[in-house]
């Protein structure tokens, strides 16, 4: 068990860990990720030897939708249940369980594993003396879209500190559809009459991101389509479609949005947020940390946008 093998991490945040504050999490935790070939060669790159006076550096690329974001969350689980490295995950109000290692072993490691890269505008200063001085224990897992990342410019200033493994996410091959309707059949999620075989087959020819061709084997159709079926049963809420839409807009674009703020927004004391607001859109919004809510994933999040308010004045 990977709490067992971190008792320098609080009691308390390994309860809260262990709660799920984010669902991504609670996906890994049960084996329930869409599965990727790559994980295995990514950790062997994060634990194997580092060029002198280069960071390791591993670089996952791709479209929104096609699984960057749980693939690093796979790989920063095993290598931390593995108690080789200390983990670090950068993701506000969510934690990693991580395990310490004597800053001064000749072995000694550390990943820091960070989403949405090409935001990260300090990373050439960070690399310079991690590679001078580092000694090859500080390792990076990145990730960014594709077009994002592109527009950052940090990749060629990164090169020169980095020792770069690249991989570009796109359609998953055979082996990759196979195992993620394997596993969707293992927990009754595919489409009715939907055999294992058809779904593999259907995500591998599919169009779309990964996310449209799972929720498409589960018999939703697509992202869209599920979240227009979540907004309908809101039955025209106001209230609801209102935190929605607001929770939705900002996580568009990469953030969360504070309870606080959330509850002035709507005109409500903090304190009746959860009862009125968040129980009820539970299976639509999920905390980060204690004190912030976002959606699924910025995909979705989209999708919200795009139904609850058809053009940028309105939202």
């Amino acid at each position: 068990e990977c709490r067992d093998a971190v008792p320098a991490a609080a009691a308390d945040l390994l309860d809260r860990f262990d709660r799920g504050d984010s669902s991504s999490w609670i996906t890994v935790k049960a084996a329930a990720d869409a599965t990727r070939t790559a994980a295995a060669e990514l950790k062997a790159f994060l634990t194997g030897a580092a060029e002198e006076g280069k960071v390791p550096l591993v670089l996952v690329r791709g479209e929104l939708g096609q699984g960057k974001t749980t693939l690093l969350r796979r790989v920063a689980w095993e290598l931390a249940e593995q108690g080789g490295p200390r983990v670090f995950w950068r993701e506000y109000g969510v934690d990693v369980p991580d395990r310490y290692v004597p800053a001064e072993a000749d072995d000694a490691q550390a990943v820091f594993v960070a989403d949405d890269a090409d935001e990260l505008d300090n990373l050439p200063q960070l690399l310079t003396p991690l590679a001078a001085n580092g000694k090859g224990k500080a390792r990076l897992l990145l990730a960014a879209d594709t077009t994002e990342w592109d527009r950052s410019g940090l990749d060629h200033r990164i090169r020169q500190d980095a020792q770069i493994h690249e991989l570009t996410l796109g359609t998953p091959d055979d082996a990759e559809c196979l195992a993620i309707a394997e596993g969707l059949a293992s927990r009754s999620r595919l489409a009715d009459g939907l055999t294992v075989d058809a779904a593999a087959k259907s995500m591998a020819g599919a169009e779309g991101s990964l996310m449209d061709r799972i929720a498409s084997a589960r018999g939703v159709g697509s992202i869209s389509e599920a979240v227009s079926r979540r907004i309908d049963a809101l039955a025209g809420d106001d209230l609801h479609g209102r935190a929605y839409l607001a929770v939705a807009t900002v996580h568009r674009y990469g953030m969360s949005l504070s309870r606080k703020h959330l509850a002035g927004l709507l005109g409500l004391p903090e304190g009746e947020l959860e009862a009125k607001v968040l129980t009820p859109l539970a299976h639509s919004l999920i905390p980060v940390g204690p004190t912030a809510v976002r959606t699924r994933h910025p995909l979705v999040a989209g999708a919200v946008c795009g139904l609850l308010a058809t053009d940028d004045a309105a939202r």
